[in-house]
């Protein structure tokens, strides 16, 4: 009878201990685990347990917020468990506050550790709908870093300084290998750069298809633009896709987009054109050329004439020429000019050759002159002899 009374007082005992760790008043704080709660609710070292009984899926726990006010209360913000209907053991937390009527998802954690933010389906470890700010006093930098056996080859930086924003890529020699800058230098440090291109060859490639050259009426699709902000001149350079090997550089006015250009350059062995966007020769220019001086390097030049087996026209052929013609021999007419213009030094040289048969008829007159001026002295002095006797 002894041991059971013993053991009586020792399991009230226990009870007594045990439920000073905890205290409930009507007022106040609550603790669980201890009897001095510094919160409306204290647990100490233990843990705190939300159970439902397994359902087809949505909500099965919540904490919820409200605010107290002059007419009531009102549902401020909450955080709930909430099941897949498909599948109940894959759970996601969801976190809302309200927009001063409903509670309005804010973020949640999916059950493959996916956190959304304006989104209820994240595909990636982190991932927002919507604009994300990050701002400090002097710096901030975010890092993206690849992770390999232990170490860090390759990051990624974007970050703020007290007057600039960058974007930097660092190889695993930690590089800097590309750096972009808002106030100051920007620059790629490695590799070729692809524009239009996944496998670019050069350190700047740049590639298009279709599509053609802005070189007249209102297409713009130069394939680099070199552009002046204070009048809208630009230089385009590029190829079109109209023809075989035609790549062009061409100056022209940003804002007059309905006539052709003033300049087109072909310098892939084919022509150039200055005021004409269709350069039917290595140089086509339509206007005035003004200059210093011209060369030109034309084979066979006009000495000819003045070789001895030349056979130089008499007078009366070329006047029988000219009247049959109205053109000196071997010079284009008026209307072949018109139609095919002409060459500068083949005229130089036609020119060259008509001033040399020129001569060659100044020289042989001068000797019929000399000729007749002598038998002139010649019969001067006869006469004068006659007039003696």
């Amino acid at each position: 009878m002894k041991r059971i009374v013993l053991v009586l007082i020792a399991f009230c005992l226990s009870q007594i201990i045990y439920s000073q760790t905890n205290t409930f008043p009507a007022t106040g704080n609550v603790g669980i685990g201890t009897t001095t709660p510094n919160s409306k609710i204290e647990v100490y070292e233990g843990n705190f347990r939300i159970s439902k009984v397994a359902g087809v899926g949505g909500t099965f726990g919540q904490i919820e917020w409200y605010q107290m006010h002059g007419t009531g209360q009102g549902l401020a913000a909450s955080i709930e468990a909430y099941r897949a209907p498909s599948n109940w053991k894959k759970s996601s937390i969801i976190f809302n506050t309200s927009d001063d009527i409903n509670l309005v998802e804010r973020m949640r954690i999916n059950y493959d550790g996916n956190v959304g933010i304006g989104t209820t389906i994240p595909s990636t470890k982190l991932e927002a709908t919507g604009t994300i700010s990050s701002s400090i006093a002097s710096a901030n930098v975010v890092y993206f870093n690849g992770y390999i056996n232990g170490t860090y080859p390759n990051r990624v930086t974007l970050g703020t300084s007290d007057w600039s924003g960058y974007a930097s890529l660092w190889n695993s020699g930690s590089v800097k290998t590309v750096h972009f800058n808002s106030s100051g230098d920007s620059y790629f440090n490695g590799g070729n750069v692809g524009i239009g291109t996944t496998t670019p060859t050069q350190k700047l490639h740049i590639s298009n298809i279709g599509g053609s050259s802005a070189t007249s009426g209102t297409i713009q699709n130069g394939m680099i633009r070199l552009y002046e902000e204070g009048f809208g001149n630009v230089l385009d350079i590029g190829i079109t896709s109209n023809n075989a090997g035609n790549s062009w550089i061409q100056a022209g006015f940003k804002f007059d987009l309905s006539v052709n250009k003033s300049l087109l350059l072909n310098p892939n062995g084919g022509n150039v054109g200055i005021g004409t966007t269709t350069p039917q020769n290595k140089l086509d220019v339509a206007g005035t050329i003004r200059c210093t001086e011209v060369k030109v390097v034309a084979l066979p030049w006009s000495d000819f004439v003045f070789h001895p087996t030349y056979k130089l026209r008499t007078l009366g052929e070329v006047e029988q020429f000219i009247k049959a013609n109205n053109h000196l021999p071997e010079i284009p007419t008026e209307s072949e000019v018109k139609q095919n213009g002409v060459g500068l030094g083949e005229m130089n040289a036609k020119l060259l050759q008509k001033i040399e048969e020129l001569t060659l008829y100044m020289i042989e007159q001068n000797k019929k002159i000399e000729r007749v001026e002598a038998q002139n002295n010649l019969l001067m002095k006869e006469v004068e002899q006659l007039k003696a006797k």
